[in-house]
Formats: C-alpha cells, structure tokens, sequence
C-alpha cells in the first residue's frame, strides 16, 4: 500500500529539481508517514471515503502489530474488531462484519453471510477468524487502492493481478511488484 501511494505521489510531485523532490519523501518530509501519504491521495481525488477509512485501518493493524507487545497477531481481538469495520470489503461481501462458515454434507466450508444457505447442512456455523478475514480483505483492498490511485498493471490469464510496472526512477528500490 506504501508502495503503491508512494508511486502515484512520485509520479504527481516529478517536477522541480531532484532534492526539493528528494526533500518531500525524507524523514521529515511532507510525505514520510504513510498516514500522510494516505491522507495526500484522498485529498486530491484519488481514492474514496470507503478506502481512506481501511487504509487507515490498515495502518494501525500495521502499527498494533510493530509496537505492541501483547498483539496476539492475527488472531488479535482487536484485529477482528479493525478488520469488521472495513468498509470497501461491503462492495465483495454483504455483510462483511459478521462473516460466517458452515459445514456442508460432503464435508466442505461454506462462507456466507446474512441468511444461512441450504447447501450448509452441518449443525456448527461459526464466525470466521480474524486471519481469513485479513486474507480475504488485503487483496481486495490493494485492487482497489490500484485502481483509485490509476496505476497501470498487468493481468495474466486468469484475472490475477500479476505484476505492477514501476517508472524508472524507483527501479533501483523495486524492480516489480508481484501479487498472486
């Protein structure tokens, strides 16, 4: 996500000369912390409410997890608690706070929310955990974030983001970005 807000400010903040550009980017720039970054794109159009609010999320399920100490990882309380007030995920799944699983007769997962399906024949449904959640936002959210901030990118066969295409002044950090 860093990556991604990162390139898209580059590309909108390239000109003037390399060390007012350098400058913006530096640790006490105007553009070094990610809340800043994310910030920056909403406020000039780029990316939605919805996705300014996850973003943000993100970056303190980030945060909680790098300074925390009794973060109990993706199985965290407060992940789970983070992660149901995502909002962009509404648009793939209805009910994304209270996402559900059942078992089915021949013994396969059914994720579902609202009411339960009549494929899910098994008398245990429970809740899902907060790390299929974070799994199941994380590519939803960077799609999208791609899209919004309108950054090209490759799609193989099979619909799969497959790699991102960097301008050639970051090429020395990162040669691709690869999602799969």
């Amino acid at each position: 996500m860093d990556l991604f807000l990162t390139c898209r400010l580059k590309n909108e903040f390239g000109k003037g000369n390399k060390t007012a550009r350098k400058s913006l980017f530096s640790q006490e720039g105007l553009f070094s912390s990610l809340s800043a970054k994310i910030n920056a794109a909403f406020c000039a159009g780029w990316i939605s409410a919805d996705l300014h609010h996850d973003l943000h999320a993100l970056r303190k399920i980030r945060n909680d997890s790098a300074h925390d100490l009794s973060f109990a990882g993706l199985k965290d309380e407060t992940l789970s608690k983070r992660l149901a007030t995502f909002k962009t995920p509404h648009r793939q799944f209805h009910d994304w706070g209270a996402l559900k699983a059942a078992s089915t007769a021949n013994g396969s997962v059914i994720i579902y929310s609202g009411e339960r399906p009549k494929e899910a024949t098994g008398d245990l449904d429970f809740t899902v955990p907060g790390d299929f959640a974070f799994r199941l936002a994380i590519p939803v959210l960077l799609t999208i974030l791609i899209s919004q901030l309108q950054i090209p990118f490759l799609v193989d066969d099979e619909g799969h983001i497959a790699n991102t295409k960097l301008p050639d002044y970051m090429k020395d950090a990162v040669a691709a970005a690869t999602f799969l």
